[in-house]
């Protein structure tokens, strides 16, 4: 399930800007969001020291958002933009409550998850192909319901697609969340 990789990009309009950004464990965001957002503050959330050391125009913090309170007030992002956040976590509605904390009313948090019932994630569980030891797979309607009982008020999904001979498939979804 490695080869899923999806691009949040595609999730952020043509109208936003963001004035203070947070990467979560996510490198490859930070190239791409410091291009379209020159002017914008990226903070950036990881485990990886090597990661925390790449970008001089990023303030990084080495720490494990499931584990760590992060060191930022409340309201303070215009958006969170990270992978499959919810996946190798404990307990998935807290950190999706504890992102909307960090949140400005007007943010969003761009994240993603794999589809559980799409034919692709369970053609690889069913040959015994698992993405980690402890890994949540949702189905759309599960990450709804995680996402209201977390108080986000307004979120929309686009399917992830891959192209692959003479197919497209959709094996995750990338949702944009918004607070207010």
């Amino acid at each position: 399930m490695e080869d899923i990789k999806p691009s949040l990009m595609e999730l952020i309009n043509g109208d936003d800007f963001f004035h203070r950004i947070l990467v979560v464990e996510s490198v490859d965001y930070i190239a791409p969001l410091h291009a379209r957002f020159p002017m914008a503050k990226i903070f950036f959330v990881t485990t990886k020291e090597e990661d925390a050391q790449k970008f001089p125009y990023v303030e990084s913090f080495l720490l494990d958002y499931r584990e760590e309170q992060l060191p930022f007030p409340k309201e303070f992002f215009d958006a969170i933009i990270g992978d499959l956040t919810l996946e190798v976590v404990i307990t998935p509605q807290d950190i999706a409550a504890g992102f909307s904390t960090y949140l400005k009313q007007t943010g969003c948090w761009l994240t993603s998850f794999r589809n559980i019932r799409h034919w692709k994630v369970l053609e690889k569980l069913m040959r015994g192909v698992f993405g980690g030891i402890v890994s949540r797979l949702y189905t759309n309607t599960e990450f709804i319901r995680l996402l209201i009982a977390s108080f986000y008020k307004d979120f929309r999904m686009l399917p992830l697609k891959k192209k692959c001979a003479a197919r497209t498939f959709g094996a995750a979804d990338n949702l944009r969340l918004r607070q207010s």
